[in-house]
Order: structure tokens, then C-alpha cells, then sequence
């Protein structure tokens, strides 16, 4: 900013030498005539008003520069980081308000002091030996730490570089103060719960290991006792139903009426619990059943269970209905259980519909198939649909129907083993719908 003083000076001097300018170019007064003053005093008017427009313009512009110095000095003053000017010996000569704040010192105050002060002890020579060979390396940064006020330590990225033309300016060089420190903290933290997370999932791997050992011993145990029931409860099974059989036919002459209710209520109760058996080895068969899966065709499948079935039960009136679908991802035996069983219950709540029929269908969607098998049965209620899929569970309009309640279970077991889904749709009266969705193939 100017002195008034020096302005005042200077205007005193331009005066003086506009005066002896004029007096040399000055014309005699007889040598004027009046027109001549006229006009001489019309060009002094036009040039007193130029000169007033310029220096509204100069005001103008003066403001505006103004204007910009200070903005500038606030983007100085007030940056992100901080910057600091020192000499060749580290002297702080000039400061903005961000390298104050980060060193905990009024800016005033800042002004003067040795910078290489505010470090830590075994920092201080590193810094001195940078600043003394920067003529060497223009530009030299690094990691420092500085003491706080509170006892703590804090890590600043100082950047030192001699500006162009530095040593016409005593060997000042420009410093970039950045603190680092929660940035550090936080790569810290980071390392800390990669180290963490490795440890963790080495743990949890020895874990799975372990889980999986005792899930394939687990499985081994269930495979063994599946055919220790086949196999050891059969037998006596067998010879109960036998003898009973030999006793209805053989000896029926001395059972009263009575005698040979109860007799048949054992013969259909071991049969009954024969299907149980069978059932259940079905069922723990299938976690140990090898899965290969390939593209199939379930249209032609379906139609070939429903020959099949419909060979067993001639006298039927019962029409198959099948829709096209998109091939299927999955394993061939597997899928043909489940159409089997779908289809086996659709023709157990379709026997005393006299005009029955079933079909069979698909769709494709965006990441998955979904296929049904719909009926015109004897339908659900709604409210039993929480024990559709669950082991011995029947419903309650299904009681009077042949089963144990493990056909839709072994269902819902091989969809998921698949990946898929699986679920229903019906009301009572007004039959059924069973819907399996299956993961398409991965390109």
C-alpha cells in the first residue's frame, strides 16, 4: 500500500513540472485572438473532462484490483495447506494463517522464528541438511513430525523448493506444510484390519475345515444309519406282515369279526411303516447323491412320467396339458424325482375329479427358469401352506389320501441342492399349482 505522504510528493513534482512545461510552450497574449481564445478555451474544457473520466476509470479500476488483491489473499491466507517463506537458514519471513494454525502460533508471531525449531529433536538436522542442498535439488519433500502443544506428535509432508530467480531474493525458498496425521492414522487402522481380516479368515477356514470334516463324518453316520433302518427294520417288518397275512388267510375261520379288524389294522399299519422307512432312505439319500448337471429337456420328461403313471391307473379319464418351456440346468435323475413326485400328487388329488387334468409348463427369467405342474385336484387351504414341504406334514384336506407326507419334501431337498426355489398356489375345491425355479446355466 502507498504512503499519502510519498502520493503527495509526487503530485507536488508532476505540478511543478506541468507549470514549467506550459511556460515554455506558452503563446503571447496579443498574439491570441478572440476566436483563437475561444477555441483554446473550448480544448482546455474537453481535456478537463477527459482527464475527470479518467480518473474515474483509474478509481474504478484501482477498486477493482483492490478487489482481487483481497481475494487472493484470502485464497493465500485461508488454503488447505499451509505455506511458509524462509531464508537459507530457515527463518520464517512470510506466513499465511493455515501454516499458523498448523504450528499453534499467531501468525504475528510466527514471523521471525526459526521454522526447524518447531520439529522434533532428530528431525531438526534432516530438515537443515535439505534446506542447505535445495540450490542442488530444487525441489526436496519428506515426512516430518512435529511436537504439539498437548504432548502429542503430529506428522507433516513438508515440500521445500527454491522459487525462479531465488537468488536475487537472498536465497528465499517456498515451504508447503500438509498434515498427514489422521491420514497415517487411518492407513494405520487399515493395515491393522487387513491384518485382522487375514487373521480372521485363517481362523475361519481351520473352522470350515473343521465343520466340514464333522459334517462329512456327520454324513457318513446318516448314510450308515439310513441303511441299518432299510436293512435291520425291514426284516421283522416283513415277517410281521407275513404272519399276520397267514393268520387273515390260513386261520380266519377262528378269529371272530373283531379279531380280524384288529389283525388288518397291523397288516396296514406295518405296510405304512414300511413306506416310512423307505422314505426316509430316500430322503438321507440325497445329501450323499453325487450331483452332474446338464441341459434337459423337462417337456419330453414330464410326458414320460405321465405314461408311465397312467399306465398303473388305465381306467382314469385324465389329460395331460404340456405348455412349452426353456430347457432346464440340473441333474437328470435328480429332476426326474421331481417330476415324478409332483405328478404322482397330482394324480392322488385328481382321482375323484372325473374330467382330470394336468399341465405342465415353463418360463424364462432374467437369471433363473421356473417351471409348474398344475392340477384341477382337490386343492389346499392357504393356511397349511407353512407345512407343504415339511417332512411327514399332510394337510388337513389330504388326510384321506394314501402317503406319508415325504414326496414334496424330497421336492423342496432337490431344488435346493440345485440352487433354485420352490412353492405353491391352490385353494380348496379349485386344485393346485407347483412352482420350482431353477439358476440357468453360466455362460
Amino acid at each position: 500500500m502507498t504512503d499519502p505522504k510519498d502520493r503527495s510528493s509526487d503530485l507536488t513534482d508532476l505540478r511543478r513540472r506541468a507549470e514549467e512545461q506550459l511556460q515554455a510552450e506558452s503563446i503571447p497574449e496579443e498574439e491570441l485572438s478572440p476566436a483563437a481564445a475561444a477555441r483554446l478555451i473550448h480544448e482546455l474544457r474537453v481535456h478537463r473532462i477527459e482527464l475527470e473520466m479518467q480518473n474515474e476509470e483509474l478509481r474504478l479500476s484501482q477498486a477493482r484490483l483492490e478487489e482481487s488483491c483481497s481475494k487472493y489473499a484470502d485464497l493465500y491466507d485461508f488454503a488447505p495447506v499451509g505455506y511458509l517463506t524462509l531464508d537459507k537458514l530457515g527463518l520464517v519471513l512470510e506466513a499465511n494463517f493455515t501454516a499458523a494454525t498448523l504450528l499453534r502460533v499467531e501468525r504475528g508471531r510466527l514471523i521471525g522464528r526459526l521454522f526447524p525449531h518447531f520439529l522434533v529433536p532428530k528431525d531438526r538436522t534432516a530438515f537443515r541438511r535439505i534446506l542447505s542442498n535445495t540450490l542442488q535439488l530444487p525441489e526436496r519433500r519428506g515426512e516430518f513430525h512435529l511436537r504439539d502443544v498437548n504432548g502429542g506428535v503430529r506428522t507433516l509432508l513438508l515440500n521445500l523448493r527454491f522459487p525462479l530467480g531465488a537468488e536475487g531474493r537472498g536465497g528465499q525458498c517456498r515451504l508447503t506444510l500438509t498434515d498427514i496425521t489422521e491420514l497415517k492414522q487411518a492407513r494405520q487402522d487399515l493395515e491393522k484390519s487387513r491384518q485382522e481380516l487375514r487373521l480372521l479368515n485363517q481362523t475361519l477356514e481351520q473352522q470350515v475345515k473343521e465343520r466340514t470334516s464333522e459334517l462329512e463324518q456327520a454324513t457318513r453316520e446318516l448314510e450308515y444309519f439310513s441303511y441299518t433302518v432299510a436293512h435291520d427294520l425291514k426284516s421283522p417288518l416283513r415277517a410281521i406282515e407275513g404272519f399276520s397275512r397267514m393268520l387273515l388267510v390260513e386261520h380266519i375261520a377262528g378269529l371272530d369279526p373283531e379279531g380280524r379288524r384288529l389283525l388288518q389294522v397291523v397288516v396296514d399299519n406295518t405296510q405304512l411303516m414300511r413306506r416310512h422307512i423307505d422314505d426316509l432312505h430316500n430322503l438321507a439319500r440325497l445329501a450323499c447323491q453325487e450331483m452332474r448337471k446338464v441341459s434337459l429337456d423337462l417337456t419330453s420328461m414330464a410326458q414320460g412320467v405321465f405314461q408311465r403313471l397312467k399306465a398303473l391307473e388305465p381306467a382314469r379319464d385324465l389329460r395331460l396339458i404340456v405348455k412349452e418351456s426353456p430347457p432346464a440346468w440340473g441333474d437328470s435323475s435328480l429332476l426326474y424325482q421331481v417330476l415324478t413326485n409332483l405328478l404322482e400328487n397330482a394324480f392322488k388329488f385328481t382321482r375323484e375329479n372325473k374330467n382330470a387334468v394336468i399341465e405342465v409348463g415353463g418360463r424364462s427369467e432374467e437369471k433363473e427358469n421356473i417351471y409348474y405342474v398344475k392340477d384341477n385336484g382337490v386343492g389346499f387351504n392357504e393356511d397349511d401352506m407353512h407345512k407343504m414341504f415339511v417332512v411327514f406334514q399332510r394337510l388337513q384336506n389330504g388326510k384321506a389320501y394314501e402317503g406319508a407326507g415325504v414326496g414334496l419334501a424330497i421336492v423342496k431337498r432337490i431344488i435346493d441342492r440345485h440352487g433354485g426355489r420352490v412353492w405353491a398356489e391352490g385353494m380348496v375345491g379349485e386344485g393346485a399349482t407347483f412352482y420350482f425355479a431353477l439358476p440357468k446355466a453360466r455362460e
